[in-house]
């Protein structure tokens, strides 16, 4: 992410300027070694070369000034073992609940909304999302993410630690996604073209099991807030009753 959130590392202008490094006078004089006609043909096979290198550059930057990168669709594929259980629901229902998850948090995020934010993001991540925002505030800038399209998700991996379901997903998505500021003007990103964006996100819920047991010695344990073990001392913490999200990373995002 870049470090205002989701939208990333685009500029308005490509790693090229007008002028290049080369000057409008050749280095080779008429009077050289070779004729005239062989000049002009060096010179349009040095024009085509040039023109191939742009071209390969200008695709492997993503196009039109984005960050460039290739599609990680077929990197990931879905789960279909018995890990699915642990979810509490069907694989449909949780990639729809996932998408829904994720764009309210951008959408809490355009508009300022800690509350929304707290009660969808772990302790960690909300932490680091006051700090960007504040720091927004203090510009007096305002992050503009709205139109999401859901082109498709994927559940990655499901794995539990500590009496924590940890569900990561791949989800793939297009937005617009720019920067403004007070005056409504737009001071960093573009404002009329979608960024086509993918990401790893996991999402994280206490499991049925540690609301009813120590997770360190397996005890029975009947606290709601956290505590103490009876039996062990640990230190009981008590995950969230519903999905929050822990982990964004954007691994792939193109200018449409």
């Amino acid at each position: 992410d870049s470090s205002y959130d989701s939208g990333g590392s685009w500029d308005s202008g490509g790693s090229w300027d007008s002028g290049g490094s080369w000057s409008s006078g050749s280095s080779h004089s008429s009077s050289g070694s070779y004729s005239d006609g062989d000049g002009f043909a060096f010179m349009i096979i040095f024009a085509v070369v040039v023109i191939i290198i742009i071209y390969f550059s200008i695709n492997n930057r993503g196009g039109k000034g984005g960050s460039g990168s290739t599609s990680n669709f077929n990197k990931y594929s879905d789960i279909k073992d018995d890990r699915l259980k642990k979810i509490g629901m069907n694989a449909d229902e949780f990639k729809k609940l996932a998408f829904e998850l994720y764009k309210s948090i951008q959408e809490e995020w355009m508009n300022f909304d800690y509350e929304g934010l707290r009660k969808h993001l772990t302790d960690e991540l909300y932490n680091s999302y006051v700090m960007q925002l504040d720091a927004l505030k203090v510009k007096g800038q305002q992050n503009i993410m709205k139109d999401f399209e859901n082109i498709d998700v994927k559940i990655t991996n499901i794995a539990e630690e500590s009496g924590i379901v940890n569900v990561t997903v791949y989800l793939h998505t297009a937005m617009y996604d720019y920067v403004v500021d007070n005056n409504k003007k737009t001071v960093r990103g573009k404002d009329n073209h979608k960024i086509d964006i993918e990401y790893s996100i996991t999402f994280v819920k206490a499991s049925d099991e540690s609301k009813q047991k120590c997770p360190n010695c397996g005890a029975p344990f009947e606290g709601v807030a956290g505590g103490k073990c009876e039996y062990c001392g640990s230190t009981i913490v008590i995950g969230p009753k519903e999905y929050v999200m822990s982990k964004k990373t954007c691994i792939g995002q193109r200018m449409r």
